[in-house]
């Protein structure tokens, strides 16, 4: 009879365990895109940085700037970003607009509505979320109520150089708009075109130095400068014709001169 207590105590307790160790998500879970429950930011961001998040990649600016609003905001596919963000209070500027420099991680989860939420980790700041919502040309972020639009950049627009590669330039921006003095963006995008190379050295044949200091050529033209420059001495800069006779105080002199000390 004890003996037959004490199993089904056991019984009993074993099934209550189970029970406990069964959890359901709420509705309040977001789920990532291919269905499985985000349970925790660190457990899903994978997922995320791969389907809800890949949507959202790409290049923003804004246009016009609201205070506290992110001027240029570029999430990169690899989980970091960066941004230029308005100053608001939390900097005294005396030029407008403010901008303070942010970057960090990022990553994306999509709820069962199929409303996305976008999460910015800025280095040693407080993580800010938005819901977040995508077309073709935009991306709007809403927290607390603000709701902000901004521009997406296409591949081969740019803002400035620092959008182009390093063997190109951003093409000049005509603005026949007025401009409000807190929209730096307000002429919009160029595009990003090939740097010009850069120019050949003159030809300086038979260069010489005329009684005021001009550069000449031997039809009786001007040479550019550096045509009658002679070799760097120091910290100064030999005519032509001229030696470095003293390199450590800078002094120059003509070949068949003493030179000073």
């Amino acid at each position: 009879m004890r003996r037959s207590i004490f199993v089904a105590a056991v019984l009993s307790f074993s099934l209550t365990a189970l029970a406990g160790c069964v959890t359901t998500p709420s509705g309040d879970d977001e789920v990532a895109s291919d269905g499985a429950a985000a349970v925790t930011d660190s457990a899903t961001e994978a997922v995320e940085l791969t389907s809800a998040a890949h949507a959202l990649a790409g290049r923003y600016y804004a246009a016009p700037l609201p205070i506290g609003g992110i001027a240029r905001l570029s999430l990169a596919k690899d989980g970091t970003y960066t941004a230029e963000v308005e100053a608001g209070t939390r900097q005294i500027c005396f030029v407008a607009p403010c901008l303070l420099s942010e970057s960090g991680h990022w990553s994306a989860t999509r709820g069962k509505g199929g409303a996305r939420r976008l999460r910015l980790r800025p280095a040693g700041e407080p993580e800010v979320v938005y819901d977040a919502a995508k077309t073709a040309t935009t991306l709007t972020l809403t927290r607390n109520g603000q709701v902000q639009t901004l521009a997406a950049l296409g591949a081969e627009d740019c803002l400035d150089d620092a959008d182009c590669d390093a063997d190109e330039q951003c093409g000049p921006k005509v603005c026949l708009m007025w401009c409000a003095e807190d929209d730096p963006f307000c002429c919009g995008t160029s595009t990003c075109t090939p740097k010009a190379p850069s120019p050949p050295p003159p030809v300086c044949f038979g260069a010489w130095v005329d009684s005021f200091g001009t550069c000449r050529a031997p039809n009786d033209g001007v040479y550019d400068a550096s045509c009658c420059a002679g070799p760097t001495c120091g910290n100064a800069q030999c005519a032509l014709g001229e030696v470095c006779c003293n390199a450590l105080s800078g002094i120059c002199a003509q070949p068949d001169e003493v030179c000073t000390q």
